[in-house]
């Protein structure tokens, strides 16, 4: 938490399901694989509840690059339906994202990087 606000505190659980495709054994546009699941959330700062639906999806474009989306049902508590798309890159031991989004309290979108190590 950082200059004083108060934390955003928030505890989740979902429920969720992948399912994959080979699409070529090729270099290009090589797998497929969609998500979907439910998420339930209990909001400790406005004292809400909520539930989620979502449906995502990850397209390989070459060995590694994956192109990603997901939208999630809007609940009576947003004024915007959430919903991302980006790239990923995911080997390894090294992970990058690049992704706009849109926070359901927001009017504008908003951009996240992310960069993971394993080692």
């Amino acid at each position: 938490v950082g200059f004083g606000d108060d934390p955003l505190v928030a505890h989740s659980i979902f429920l969720a399901a992948s399912k994959g495709f080979t699409l070529s054994d090729g270099d290009f546009m090589r797998s497929f694989r969609l998500h979907g699941g439910i998420r339930q959330s209990w909001l400790e700062l406005s004292n809400e509840d909520v539930t989620t639906a979502f449906i995502g999806g990850e397209l390989e474009i070459v060995k590694n690059l994956f192109i990603v989306a997901e939208v999630n049902t809007r609940d009576d508590l947003f004024s915007k339906t959430p919903w991302s798309a980006g790239l990923q890159y995911k080997s390894n031991s090294f992970g990058f994202s690049a992704a706009v989004l849109q926070d359901p309290n927001e009017t504008r979108e908003t951009y996240y990087v992310g960069i993971g190590v394993s080692y």
